[in-house]
């Protein structure tokens, strides 16, 4: 106790562990005759994240002892700062020592086997609380929980369909090697280059890869984390990324030229397929894109000293009132897994010159395509 005491007159509210901070509410010193500022102060960040994660339940933390007693608190102090903790999603909320073992329990596994962080802390330790002993693991959770919010947010910008892959680069600058633990929890569009332990010797680098293969156009997001896994009273802090991706265009997989002339108001049907390339049926809905051209202004001049005509409106204000030339009728498909399935694009033109529309098919479980139609008219 008399070690942690110094880290305990650091405790402030304001900033721990390099960077990150901590956010505790407002407190008022010398409210306790038997807690410093800093231990009430540490009372007061556990109360403020029990409350967020359970609004419903609200509690006042008054000691470190019997309101830490069921764990619950631990469980939603560690879920603010790493949400996927497996081990943590179905505790007991009953005061039964059945249920206080229980909860312990799992508290004690999720700290060793999926946050990897050493601590003096049993599941004896949680049922028959001790405020010394409370207080110090209190404390090192306040320490170390911050640096498993992501340190930097990596971004995947690229075409859809298409993969692209980044390199961490990790440094050791210590004179003792670090050894880490890797895990990749998200979209499984992300994928590491199949190696989930990483060595580095002191003074040296290393690069660590990162694939993304884009399959949807909306943003998909991971966790890469490198855990601790060293032996040795020295520990490295984890270092946690965030996946982003960015699809910023789209190719298409097929370009349908229409190459037969058709006449103004003349109504015409192009087939097109839709390939379901999955182990799955699936569902798709198809969507036309059509892009706006612009009317071309009168290439014959006025005659010399002819009197200037009123003109109509601006080609711009014109294109308003004009119907896009593409259209569908029914934009939903259902495919079964590995098949195709033939679409009608209808199209109508109501001016002259060559139209194009894109039309996208999608779901949820499938891969996106995308398939250019060109018609001269």
């Amino acid at each position: 106790y008399k070690t942690v005491f110094p880290v305990l007159e650091k405790i402030t509210g304001e900033k721990v562990s390099g960077e990150k901070y901590v956010p505790i509410p407002s407190y008022t010193p010398s409210t306790s005759n038997i807690y410093s500022d800093s231990e009430m102060m540490l009372l007061k960040w556990l109360e403020y994240h029990y409350n967020v994660n359970n609004p419903f339940t609200r509690r006042d933390l008054l000691n470190f002892e019997d309101d830490l007693q069921d764990s619950l608190v631990f469980a939603a102090v560690i879920r603010s700062y790493c949400k996927n903790v497996k081990n943590l999603a179905s505790l007991k909320p009953g005061k039964a020592l059945e249920d206080l073992k229980y909860n312990a329990g799992k508290i004690v596994v999720a700290l060793k086997n999926e946050l990897l962080l050493r601590t003096h802390i049993t599941e004896e330790d949680i049922i028959n609380p001790h405020a010394r002993e409370m207080i110090i693991f209190c404390t090192q959770l306040y320490l170390y929980l911050p640096y498993y919010l992501p340190c930097d947010t990596i971004e995947f910008p690229c075409t859809l369909t298409e993969s692209v892959t980044k390199t961490i680069e990790l440094k050791n600058e210590n004179n003792v090697k670090i050894s880490y633990n890797v895990t990749l929890e998200g979209s499984s569009d992300f994928s590491i280059d199949g190696k989930d332990r990483v060595l580095i010797e002191p003074g040296s680098k290393e690069n660590y890869q990162v694939k993304f293969t884009s399959r949807l156009s909306k943003p998909m997001e991971a966790i890469l984390m490198f855990n601790n896994n060293s032996d040795g009273p020295k520990q490295a802090a984890p270092l946690v990324f965030k996946l982003v991706s960015k699809v910023n265009k789209r190719n298409s997989v097929e370009i349908i030229k229409e190459n037969t002339d058709c006449n103004l108001y003349e109504l015409k049907d192009i087939p097109f397929q839709v390939a379901n390339k999955f182990p799955k049926n699936g569902k798709f809905t198809v969507e036309l894109i059509c892009e706006k051209k612009k009317l071309l202004e009168p290439t014959t001049k006025p005659r010399k000293g002819a009197k200037k005509e009123r003109t109509g409106p601006a080609p711009d204000e014109i294109l308003k009132y004009i119907p896009e030339p593409f259209y569908i009728k029914d934009g939903f498909l259902a495919i079964q897994k590995n098949n195709t399935a033939t679409f009608n694009v209808y199209f109508l033109p109501f001016e002259h010159g060559f139209h194009r529309c894109y039309a996208v098919s999608y779901t949820h479980l499938t891969l996106p395509t995308s398939e250019l139609v060109q018609i001269p008219v």
